[in-house]
Formats: C-alpha cells, sequence, structure tokens
C-alpha cells in the first residue's frame, strides 16, 4: 500500500505475485506493477502520472502477465487506465473495470496495447458489477457476468484472495474473488 516506483511499478517491478493487494502505488509506468507476473491479485487505487509530456502508462500494470486478477479504481495520465499491455502479454481470466485515462477512452481506460486477452471481463464489454465499487469491495454481485465466465484450464491456485475455493460452481469466476452465494438469496 502507498508505494511510489520511480520508473516501473509503483509496488512491484519484475516479481511474481500470488495472492497480493495493490492499493495506492504510483509509478510512470505502471503505478501498481510492471514486468511482473501477477495470479489471484487485486490492483485498485493505483496511478501512473506523467512525466512532463512522457510516460504515466499503465495506471494499475506495465507490461504484466495477468491470471484470475481484479483492476478497478486505477488511473494514468496519458495510456491505459487499467493496464498497458505489449508484447502480446496474457490477460486470462482478469476483470479490468472502472479504471480512467486522463486522455479519454479511445487511449485505453482500460486497456491500452497489444496482448494475448483469453476470457477477460472489460467496462468497454459490459459492467463487472462489483457489491460496492466505490467503498472498495471488488467482490461479484449475484448479477455480474464475470461469474462462471471463465477458463478453468487457467487456473493454477487452490483458493480466491479471501482464502476459499478457487472453484465455486460450474467454471470459474473471473477476477480475483470466487462469487459465493448468500443465504438470504437462496429459495426458500
Amino acid at each position: 500500500y502507498d508505494d511510489y516506483g520511480f520508473f516501473g511499478g509503483g509496488a512491484a517491478f519484475g516479481a511474481s505475485l500470488v495472492s497480493c493487494v495493490i492499493s495506492n502505488c504510483q509509478s510512470y509506468l505502471g503505478g501498481g506493477a510492471a514486468y511482473s507476473v501477477l495470479e489471484n491479485c487485486l490492483l485498485s487505487g493505483n496511478r501512473a502520472p506523467a512525466m512532463e509530456r512522457d510516460y504515466g502508462y499503465g495506471g494499475a500494470t506495465f507490461d504484466c502477465d495477468m491470471f484470475n486478477c481484479t483492476l478497478a479504481g486505477n488511473s494514468a495520465a496519458n495510456l491505459g487506465g487499467g493496464a498497458y499491455q505489449d508484447s502480446g502479454l496474457m490477460t486470462c481470466n482478469t476483470i479490468v473495470s472502472g479504471n480512467s485515462c486522463d486522455r479519454g477512452f479511445d487511449f485505453g481506460n482500460d486497456i491500452y496495447g497489444r496482448g494475448y486477452y483469453e476470457t477477460i471481463c472489460s467496462i468497454s464489454d459490459q459492467d463487472a458489477r462489483f457489491v460496492d465499487a466505490a467503498r472498495g469491495d471488488y467482490r461479484l454481485s449475484a448479477n455480474s457476468p464475470c461469474i462462471d465466465a471463465g477458463s478453468n484450464a487457467l487456473v493454477s491456485v487452490a483458493h480466491d484472495l479471501d482464502g476459499t475455493n478457487r472453484i465455486f460452481g460450474a467454471r470459474v469466476d473471473m477476477g480475483c474473488y470466487e462469487y459465493r452465494h448468500q443465504a438470504a438469496e437462496w429459495p426458500v
């Protein structure tokens, strides 16, 4: 939390992170992480500011491989409010939603760049429908299109970020949390 990196990853650079929360960090390239492999991670509130007219790429991540991650509420000055992807990197079973880019939608509020995307839920496609994004609760609500929407073949961890079974239902949920039916939702 609240970390700063000059070039490349406010919290992580060249790292392999599993089940981590990266929040309120900043760097000119990848406010939260750069050149890393992220699995089952939540990145929120990170920022990639500009340095004069340069940089400000990837509010949450810059050139990272991501599996079952949630990138929400991040921002960038120039390109990719959620993620800046290049070089054919992988983004799988990942939610990239509710991020912003100072230069606007055409410059990638959620994702900017090239990369390989498999089963990704982006706000440009549809709203991820979090429980309470305004208060930082990025768990999935009952009507989220990200429930049972991922690929089981791309899951390598046994538990989600809350520590419960990673696959609950027919298919893995996208993002770092599995949706759990609340008692009030079950018919009586």
